[in-house]
């Protein structure tokens, strides 16, 4: 095994949301999506946890939109995340 490999983070399983792209991760903090926290799901189909999402629109002035790609966000639909949720690759 070289060095590199070694000092690598281990690869946590992906989740798999309702609608949602896969990611292992919330793209605001960067934390591990876990079971039993809530996520949020917006319209351009990327999640985060609740509470993250929240603070980023908080500081938006105006028209609110995803911090991955930037559209408008037009819905959301709060996900609570069962302890099914993960699928290893």
């Amino acid at each position: 095994m070289s060095a590199a490999s070694k000092e690598r983070r281990p690869e946590s399983p992906r989740s798999t949301v309702w609608g949602a792209a896969s990611y292992s991760e919330c793209a605001i903090c960067l934390q591990a999506y876990e079971p039993g926290k809530a996520l949020k799901l917006l319209s351009c189909s990327h999640a985060y946890h609740r509470k993250c999402i929240d603070l980023w629109h908080c500081a938006q002035p105006g028209s609110k939109t995803c911090p991955l790609c930037l559209r408008s966000v037009t819905a959301v639909v709060l996900i609570h995340l069962g302890a099914h949720y993960c699928e290893q690759e």
